[in-house]
């Protein structure tokens, strides 16, 4: 990359520039999605599959924050 400051980019520099930074965080998270899959062990996956119980009546409560 150079050292110009990007306020002396033209616009279209200032794009191809925004559109690589982007292009590698996608790239990066491909990358780590496939590592995470990788190594998900079977018995995880199939407990992913249950989902979560909820055991007999909910009730939702709140509390007030006093700060």
């Amino acid at each position: 990359m150079s050292k110009t400051p990007a306020s002396e980019f033209t616009p279209e520099q200032r794009f191809t520039r925004v559109a690589a930074i982007l292009a590698l965080g996608v790239r990066r998270q491909c990358q780590l999605k496939r590592r995470y899959e990788t190594q998900i062990p079977d018995s995880t996956a199939e407990a992913e599959e249950k989902g979560l119980e909820v055991l007999g009546e909910t009730r939702l409560s709140v509390t007030r924050f006093q700060g």
